[in-house]
């Protein structure tokens, strides 16, 4: 008898762990991770932003930024999306001091922020009561949206 097997990659498990964050189930996208960790599979940035992507989901602003270390100790490339996941994920949940740091580390890394960053920054800022980090974040993204128009003449 013939048996049909499909073998788990990356791809797919990335795949997986994008559907559980569109379906609310941030637990059950880091057992995918968990899994990918214990397997020979290999884990890439992909993988890293769509669990803290889920971790954000679930109010786990916690997960996200141990995801965001872990891919940040590891040698794989730390992109925008990458922290934008794990400031949203810090911002929805009110801890402003760790958006700012990871707000920090970015420029640090010379990592871009984007739209998306300062959005959040700035969400994460006035719902702390920092009215006047919020400003300032406020004028950081409109210099930045000034920029890309510039770019795109």
């Amino acid at each position: 008898m013939v048996q049909n097997r499909v073998e788990s990659n990356a791809i797919a498990s990335n795949a997986v762990i994008s559907a559980c964050e569109k379906c609310g189930e941030w637990s059950a996208a880091l057992q995918v991770v968990s899994a990918m960790m214990q397997s020979t599979m290999k884990l890439d940035t992909i993988t890293f932003n769509a669990a803290m992507s889920a971790s954000e989901k679930g109010s786990q602003w916690e997960q996200a930024v141990q995801l965001f270390c872990v891919l940040a100790q590891s040698k794989l490339k730390l992109t925008t999306i990458s922290f934008n996941a794990a400031i949203s994920s810090c911002e929805k949940s009110g801890k402003c001091t760790q958006a700012r740091w990871l707000f920090s580390a970015m420029t640090q890394n010379a990592v871009e922020p984007d739209t998306l960053t300062y959005s959040a920054m700035v969400n994460g800022c006035e719902k702390s009561g920092q009215q006047e980090r919020a400003v300032e974040m406020f004028r950081a993204m409109a210099c930045l949206d000034w920029k890309v128009l510039a770019a795109s003449m």
